[in-house]
């Protein structure tokens, strides 16, 4: 488990693993505030809640297989080393994209992308400047989250980091970098290729996934174990 903590994109974003000691886990979600009020002496005082609903953490697997000669294992002394390296990657990586964009079907778990209460600013085109991004900060500030979090860091495609990282200031003939806002400034970029960018029509779309990556929570049902298949073709 810690090896896959290492290669996580999430997981360096803040998102919080639990131990599942069964195959299912239920959590409480909150949704929605209280409402505070001034009160005068001697007056009712009307109850506002919270609004919480279930979350379940349903147990699913994630599998990796290899196939290999023995010829390779026996005349390799680090083999076993570069093999596990690669299938943790892999995993990693495909959790990564799972948390991000998970379909919550075909075996995998829902992740960020189109889950309700989500806050999202469409339709933005390709960036000229970091109004969107601030957008998207105004977005989790009007739900009151609060701003440190929330500006800490920001997850994205190459491509994406690419286009932030050469925008200019738009004047004429001058290719000085355009700099950023100073809520923006202390922002980590987190670069994946786990990000989808076939999201719309034409499908070259992508997201960039802002937040407090705190509140994702990832469950662990069980550590990762190795099965050596004896194969007649091998």
């Amino acid at each position: 488990i810690d090896k896959l903590r290492a290669r996580s994109v999430l997981q360096r974003a803040g998102a919080v693993t639990v131990p599942m000691a069964t195959k299912t886990v239920q959590y409480a979600r909150q949704t929605g505030d209280p409402t505070a009020s001034w009160h005068e002496e001697a007056a009712a005082v009307s109850a506002t809640d919270p609004t919480f609903v279930t979350a379940s953490l349903t147990a699913k697997t994630i599998v990796c297989r290899t196939q290999v000669t023995l010829e390779a294992m026996e005349d390799s002394p680090n083999f076993g080393e570069q093999l596990s390296a690669a299938m943790f990657g892999a995993m990693a990586a495909e959790m990564d994209r799972a948390g991000l964009h998970g379909a919550g079907a075909s075996g995998e778990p829902d992740g960020i992308y189109g889950q309700s209460g989500v806050l999202t600013v469409a339709g933005v085109g390709t960036p000229t400047n970091y109004a969107e991004m601030l957008s998207g900060l105004k977005a989790l500030l009007d739900a009151n989250n609060p701003l440190e979090p929330v500006n800490r860091l920001a997850i994205m495609l190459p491509r994406s980091w690419l286009t932030y990282q050469g925008l200019a200031t738009g004047i004429s003939s001058d290719n000085t970098p355009l700099e950023r806002p100073q809520a923006l400034r202390g922002t980590e970029f987190l670069v994946t290729s786990n990000v989808l960018n076939t999201l719309d029509s034409p499908a070259d779309n992508s997201t960039i996934f802002m937040g407090d990556f705190s509140s994702v929570i990832m469950g662990i049902r069980m550590n990762p174990s190795f099965k050596v298949l004896q194969l007649d073709t091998y």
